[in-house]
């Protein structure tokens, strides 16, 4: 199967890309997104949503905190196509990360949905206006939480969390295959 991957820095600079990146974008109709286009670019001026940052922050912080890395399940759909994929975060030399995106499953989308998708699963939330923006819902943060408390547990101390979702209540719309992913 695919995969596409970016390096970022300490301070979440891209760095480089892997040999697939601009066929990928080519191929799924990225615009200003070439390897030329985001190479020294920040990861937070492609990455905009508030949503989507906090969530994607905290699997940063997580690895870089405990040094392993960590494996997540989600989706990266392109038109009329509906892609499973792989979000690997591993950590590098100096701070730095490299995040891989390996598409396990691809199938043509059937009709559209309506009502917000998280940007994550793609699970559509249809008491939630679609205004465009991405979102991630309580299900994926929830998933997301408990692989980085995991990796506290293994690897580091209590108490380093930044992804604390306590406040939220966790009502599972959905759930991702689990089997094969996280920190094992």
């Amino acid at each position: 199967m695919t995969e596409v991957s970016y390096d970022l820095d300490a301070h979440r600079f891209i760095t480089g890309v892997s040999d697939s990146w601009d066929q990928f974008a080519s191929e799924n109709y990225g615009t200003k997104v070439s390897s030329r286009d985001v190479i020294g670019q920040s990861i937070w001026s492609i990455v905009t949503e508030p949503d989507l940052r906090i969530y994607t922050n905290a699997i940063f912080f997580a690895v870089r905190h405990w040094n392993h890395p960590l494996k997540i399940p989600m989706r990266c759909d392109a038109p009329g196509l509906i892609r499973d994929v792989i979000m690997e975060v591993a950590p590098m030399q100096d701070d730095g990360l490299r995040v891989s995106h390996r598409i396990m499953s691809e199938r043509p989308q059937r009709t559209a949905e309506t009502g917000a998708q998280c940007t994550i699963c793609h699970a559509v939330m249809h008491d939630k206006k679609n205004t465009g923006s991405q979102f991630v819902c309580r299900s994926c943060r929830s998933f997301a939480s408990n692989l980085i408390s995991q990796l506290g547990r293994r690897y580091g101390s209590a108490g380093c969390d930044p992804s604390d979702t306590s406040r939220d209540q966790f009502q599972p719309h959905h759930q991702p295959a689990l089997r094969g992913f996280g920190t094992g």
